[in-house]
């Protein structure tokens, strides 16, 4: 019930309802009382929610709100049905809350607020509009303002510019014909417009895809943002000290695998989205980078398995790492909360963010190819996508008892076929490949979130509030076995020629060996292990299985340690709930969205035949 309906003609005196009905159902902000009519069926008499603040000149009613007036023995309160119950009175202009007390407590303190702050079994009230001092500070901006502290201490500590962008270097001081550096050259020059697109992502994509709850959609853009700004910092310090130097050297290329490693933290938001506090968010993004970057340092350098786009290293292991944890958070409290919904506002916006992060997501891996490579993955990432949103369609209709489109199902089809292409795009997996892999991870996503996922979620309680572990983890798996075939088919004789070993860096021959020296007569390439196509198969799938087993093992105890009370856990009431960290717009005073009055001068409900 929506609106505010006035009766048409002035209700009953307030003195021919000295005993008001008994409610016979309460929920959490919408009082509702039912009366039985002798003549008609049921007549609705009294509505209110809060947030409204009607007169008892339009309503006939005290304004002592239907749950605090006399209730049967043995009466429950659907919504909150613990020990303590808490309401809210509006005195004097203002709403203020108070705990289980009794009616003539409620009536006092409607004629005279101070005798409500003193009487017997009322906890003094608190503004709903309460001014903290200015040095008080929340668990959650401590926390915010020490690790960036940290963070500003360590970079004054340890990090320095590198030397393409070291305005002392002596290349950046000697004219070009002299031996100093291109300007056009430079690769801040080269790949800025990659980076700033990457970004593009991470702060707009990202937060927009995940924005798709009614109640959540603050929230859902807001951490994704500040995770993004924390994982950028954090991982330029762990990548630099991985490489165990003096000083860490920032470049633009730090800042790409920073951004790299904030979708990857971003795709593992989305699994815990709604059920971790803002803390335990940070601490899951403090642990998330590090085993990330370990993980992306033993799949490129030391196995050399090929992920071009980091379907596997990014998407796979975000997904992974994110349901592991949320699996281990998981605690006393119920799922099953009626602000998991959305509306066509937060779809439409979830769906703008989805098709940014597709349109961007070649940029990721358009950094590390040229030449042909680059215009072989620009042509086959836009077939597999397009595939796999045609193919998105059908699949939805078929996943649904009324053949209907889902809008959700159609976004995670096409994220899933984007994923997964990213893999091989730089492959010669043909046309008709990249639009068979498109489609066939599109309806496989699908199907998978419509029957498979739900499944979990009962028996396992494998609980992922946006989906990314079939969008971004099913893809990623699809994905890591399509590398894994394409490196065992893949020889210097066949499709690829000498540039196999640009490629795949494994199969490049052993250095000064004669074969080396034969494919450098025509082609410079690195030297390598000199693999076989069947050996980087195996190294590509033994990749795969290691991140596999890694982002499992690191989400599960990372959420064990989010389970630590350090970590300020989430209350039942504070699941998908924006209103526990964010200042929301309050209605206009003169607006009431939910107070309804209706008596049988008003409103009448048709009884139903059998009532009659």
């Amino acid at each position: 019930m929506v609106g505010c309906l006035k009766a048409s003609s002035p209700p009953p005196p307030p003195r021919e309802r000295e005993n008001p009905p008994v409610p016979g159902i309460h929920l959490r902000g919408l009082s509702v009382t039912i009366a039985r009519a002798p003549a008609l069926g049921f007549t609705l008499l009294h509505s209110q929610q809060e947030g409204c603040t009607p007169t008892e000149k339009e309503t006939g009613y005290p304004r002592t709100p239907p749950a605090l007036q006399e209730r049967p023995q043995g009466h429950t309160d659907l919504a909150r049905a613990s020990s303590r119950q808490e309401y809210k009175e509006y005195v004097d202009g203002k709403f203020h809350r108070y705990d289980d007390r009794s009616q003539e407590c409620v009536e006092a303190g409607r004629e005279n607020p101070e005798a409500a702050r003193t009487c017997q079994g009322t906890v003094p009230y608190q503004e709903e509009h309460h001014q903290k001092p200015l040095w008080y500070l929340t668990r959650t901006t401590a926390t915010i303002l020490l690790i960036q502290g940290i963070f500003i201490t360590l970079f004054t500590y340890y990090v320095r510019y590198g030397e393409l962008a070291d305005a002392s270097h002596e290349g950046n001081n000697v004219h070009p014909i002299l031996g100093g550096n291109y300007s056009e050259e430079n690769p801040g020059t080269l790949l800025h417009h990659q980076l700033l697109n990457i970004e593009i992502i991470v702060f707009v994509g990202m937060g927009m895809r995940l924005a798709f709850l009614r109640e959540y959609s603050y929230s859902s853009m807001g951490w994704s943002l500040l995770l993004s700004s924390i994982t950028l910092q954090w991982s330029i310090l762990c990548g630099g000290f991985l490489q165990g130097q003096e000083f860490i050297y920032i470049d633009i290329y730090s800042l790409l695998r920073g951004c790299m490693a904030s979708v990857s933290v971003g795709v593992a938001h989305g699994a815990v989205m709604g059920l971790a506090s803002p803390i335990q968010l940070i601490v899951l993004t403090l642990s998330h980078v590090p085993i990330y970057t370990l993980s992306n340092h033993l799949a490129s350098s030391h196995l050399l398995a090929v992920d071009r786009g980091g379907c596997v290293t990014v998407h796979m292991f975000g997904a992974l790492f994110g349901v592991s944890a949320c699996r281990a958070l998981r605690g006393h409290w119920s799922l099953s909360s009626t602000r998991l919904t959305s509306s066509t506002t937060t779809q439409v916006t979830a769906c703008i963010g989805t098709v940014v992060v597709v349109v961007y997501l070649g940029e990721v891996w358009s950094v590390s190819t040229v030449g042909d490579d680059h215009h072989r993955a620009l042509i086959n990432t836009l077939l597999a996508t397009l595939a796999s949103l045609t193919l998105a369609f059908p699949a939805s209709s078929l996943a649904h008892t009324r053949r209907k489109f889902s809008l959700s199902d159609v976004q995670c089809g096409v994220v899933g076929g984007a994923v997964a292409i990213s893999a091989v795009a730089d492959m010669m997996i043909e046309a008709y490949g990249a639009l068979l892999l498109g489609a066939t991870v599109s309806a496989t996503c699908i199907l998978t979130r419509r029957w498979l996922a739900p499944v979990l979620r009962r028996r396992a309680g494998v609980e992922d509030t946006a989906g990314v572990g079939v969008s971004h983890g099913v893809a990623g798996v699809m994905g890591g076995l399509a590398g894994v075939v394409m490196a065992a088919v893949a020889s210097d004789t066949g499709s690829y020629g000498y540039s196999v070993y640009v490629i795949f860096p494994g199969m490049s021959p052993r250095r000064n060996s004669e074969a080396h020296l034969e494919v450098m007569s025509y082609l410079p390439v690195l030297e390598g292990p000199g693999r076989t196509a069947s050996q980087q198969a195996a190294y590509q799938l033994a990749a795969l299985l290691a991140l596999i087993l890694i982002a499992l093992l690191g989400g599960a105890l990372t959420g064990l340690a989010l389970r630590l009370p350090v970590c300020e856990r989430l209350t039942q009431d504070d699941l998908y709930n924006d209103a526990s960290y964010w200042q929301l717009p309050q209605p206009s005073p003169g607006s009431c969205h939910a107070h309804t009055h209706a008596s049988t001068h008003a409103q009448k409900l048709t009884p139903s035949p059998q009532l009659k």
